[in-house]
């Protein structure tokens, strides 16, 4: 990482991958290994779900959970910061929105974690027979509720946090009320046994199917006027899922959609089964016969509604639900120092309202690739049909997407990549961000790891009245030191302090003592009270600092992100702690042949009694030790020294004779243990983090040597 002549902060993290066995939930399975771009989700009602990855051909399970809801989940979508969403219908008479935390360990203790509800409740969206989800650029949540015959058929609009949308929102409501009744002109049924919908890609308006063969647009500033009908295939063709795709997304696509080309604009896929009119052609093969089948339609919105490709599952009659894999602006197939591409996507999934079958099929040949959902885990319920199917990342059009930033190795001798965002800023921009990742205490002769990095700019992530804070962490997000320290805003990090930047990484580390470590840097918004959470649920920050900012934590390498974490005293400005260091001594060297090294702080801008109150519970003060390597190229991310406490802390105690605060190093163990080499020079950096948010996080930086002094 260069070091520019202006001042910079960094933030490193640590991710610590000594994880104990797989472990199972109560109920339901709990597999411990993080998500990645591409998993596939199925869930299949009584508010439960199936997380899958396809290893070589086949689906193997990551985790099943369950809301406790119990309800169809037909609804399932990706917010901005890649938590799943799920919608709940509670049997028909409610609308819910579970939100799910992403982490699937803690990365404080290394224990695989079921994913459970992120927020202290689900969203409720204000209706009846919840079942279908769409997500706008600033994490708006739109839930399509298709009645219950006592309730209506509506459309909620609900901001990041599960609020319902007011006009004051930002962006404000767009519907004409909240909930919006759907008007006659926008069902096919009323009520419909099933409704599906999808944003636009302008996020203008929203597309409908609701058990008949018409799709609808409801245009959201004439919703007043109801619904135009976008395609009608007549009564005898049943429509289900419906998905947007963004103009440009298919252009990857080769050598083309099933000899024909495809759109260049927005498109629209939709599952469908019937025959049109009275000459019994088939919607799904464009031939006359009596053999239904299901199928996914490919249609250009210009010309409106023209059929470009029918993509049939032979043998298949109940298919509903489909998603796009993700799209993607993939920065290592194209050039992105300029101009960013369009996100693309080839490939889309379809799966079986009466069975375990889904399938993959691509744009180009529309070969489906059959796999099956239903896999024992022993403690896990098996699925007898699918009602929803999302892809992990697989954001709508109308969402900031992600950019992929690299595709490589961490290979030998530094197993250390760098990777920088947004891709399209140049060297010396304050915009840009620099993210390195190395990894340590590989087993000897350790062949390339295969790592996948990924970004995203969420729009409108800070908090009112500059945003919606949709960048926040999870309301039970959890402190350093393991106690619960609820939503964090996020901090943006580049000249757009509107927006907070996701960071996502994908990779399979060896078992333990082996360990990832992150350096985000960037010469905008970050200082010493900026901590990195993993999975925006655990703050992991062990290491801050001017220069070369670091922090640590534990995780197999998930989503990552910034958040400013406040405090009644600032290491500067107009409240000053006044903490520092008597002993290490910033800059100075210290022999390595000593036992032990004591770290020791007063706060001069405190008083007495403040002080003292540094170590009351969620207290005491924690200390954090990392070494730097500044000469090393490539520049690899710090390597953590590890202490006996939370997050490879370990506490300070009061010394009431000295009136500081202290802790005792043993130097000599950390040597014997091999954390530090005693026959060479160790760069250090030592960080004091306060669990009782009275003083922002202060370090000191000294070096070990067997020459020194």
């Amino acid at each position: 990482m260069k070091v520019r002549s202006r001042a910079l902060y960094y933030s490193v993290l640590t991710l610590l991958l000594a994880l104990g066995n797989t472990s199972q939930a109560a109920t339901g399975f709990a597999g411990g290994q993080p998500w990645q771009i591409g998993d596939i989700i199925v869930c299949f009602g009584s508010g439960s779900c199936n997380v899958l990855r396809i290893v070589n051909g086949t689906p193997t399970l990551l985790d099943q959970f369950s809301d406790g809801l119990l309800g169809d989940t037909h609804g399932v979508a990706i917010n901005n910061t890649l938590h799943l969403l799920v919608a709940d219908n509670a049997g028909g008479t409610a609308s819910d929105v579970v939100e799910y935390t992403i982490a699937s360990v803690n990365p404080q203790t290394g224990v695989a974690v079921a994913h459970q509800l992120a927020t202290n409740s689900p969203f409720n969206a204000a209706g009846a027979n919840g079942q279908t989800l769409a997500v706008n650029a600033s994490g708006q949540i739109f839930v399509g509720n298709a009645g219950n015959g006592s309730t209506a058929p509506s459309i909620t609009e609900l901001d990041p946090n599960g609020q319902k949308t007011t006009g004051a929102s930002l962006p404000a409501l767009v519907l004409p009320s909240n909930p919006f009744t759907l008007p006659a002109s926008c069902l096919d049924s009323h009520p419909p046994s099933v409704l599906s919908m999808d944003l636009s890609a302008a996020g203008d308006a929203l597309y409908l199917t609701s058990n008949g063969g018409t799709i609808r647009k409801l245009t959201f500033s004439s919703a007043n006027n109801g619904c135009t009908t976008f395609a009608n295939f007549g009564a005898n063709v049943t429509l289900y899922g419906i998905k947007d795709i963004p103009p440009g997304a298919l252009a990857n696509v080769s050598p083309n959609c099933k000899g024909t080309g495809c759109p260049q604009d927005e498109a629209l896929l939709v599952v469908a089964i019937g025959n049109t009119g009275s000459d019994a052609v088939n919607i799904c093969t464009n031939v006359v016969d009596n053999n239904p089948v299901s199928c996914a339609l490919l249609l250009d919105t210009n010309p409106t509604s023209s059929v470009v490709a029918r993509y049939p599952v032979t043998g298949t009659t109940t298919l509903q639900s489909l998603t796009l894999n993700p799209l993607i602006t993939d920065c290592t197939v194209s050039n992105c120092s300029s101009t960013l591409p369009s996100p693309t996507t080839s490939d889309f999934w379809l799966a079986d309202s009466q069975s375990a079958n889904f399938y993959k099929l691509d744009f180009a040949s529309g070969t489906p690739i059959p796999y099956n959902a239903n896999i024992s885990c022993g403690t896990c319920t098996a699925v007898t049909g699918i009602q929803g199917i999302g892809i992990y990342g697989g954001e709508g059009s109308n969402q900031p997407d992600l950019t992929k930033l690299a595709s490589t190795s961490l290979s030998s001798p530094s197993y250390t990549a760098v990777t920088n965002f947004p891709p399209n800023v140049q060297q010396g921009d304050p915009s840009l961000n620099t993210w390195t990742l190395t990894a340590y205490k590989l087993p000897s002769g350790q062949a390339p790891i295969p790592i996948t990095l990924y970004a995203s700019l969420i729009p409108n992530a800070v908090p009112p009245s500059n945003g919606n804070n949709s960048g926040a962490t999870d309301p039970t997000a959890i402190g350093p030191t393991g106690t619960l320290i609820g939503t964090v805003s996020c901090q943006p990090t580049t000249t757009d302090s509107t927006k907070c930047i996701i960071w996502k990484a994908d990779l399979s580390m060896p078992t333990s003592p082996s360990y990832l470590s992150e350096v985000i840097g960037s010469p905008t918004g970050l200082d010493n009270g900026t901590d990195v959470f993993v999975d925006l649920h655990y703050d992991v920050t062990n290491s801050t600092g001017f220069g070369d900012l670091s922090t640590s934590g534990g995780s197999k390498g998930s989503v990552h992100s910034l958040h400013e974490i406040a405090s009644q005293f600032t290491g500067g400005g107009a409240n000053p702690s006044g903490c520092t260091y008597s002993s290490p001594v910033q800059n100075t060297c210290y022999k390595t042949n000593r036992t032990t090294l004591n770290f020791t702080f007063q706060c001069s801008g405190l008083t007495q009694q403040q002080f003292l109150n540094l170590q009351n519970p969620p207290g005491p003060p924690d200390l954090s030790l990392v070494e730097r390597f500044p000469t090393a190229k490539p520049k690899p991310a710090p390597q953590t020294i590890f202490l006996s406490g939370t997050n490879s802390k370990a506490p300070y105690r009061f010394d009431s004779p000295s009136n500081s605060y202290t802790f005792q190093w043993n130097l000599r163990a950390a040597e014997t243990s091999g954390q530090i080499n005693p026959n060479s020079t160790s760069t250090m950096r030592g960080c004091t983090f306060d669990p009782t948010g009275t003083v922002q996080t202060f370090c000191v930086d000294f070096t070990l040597d067997p020459t020194c002094k």
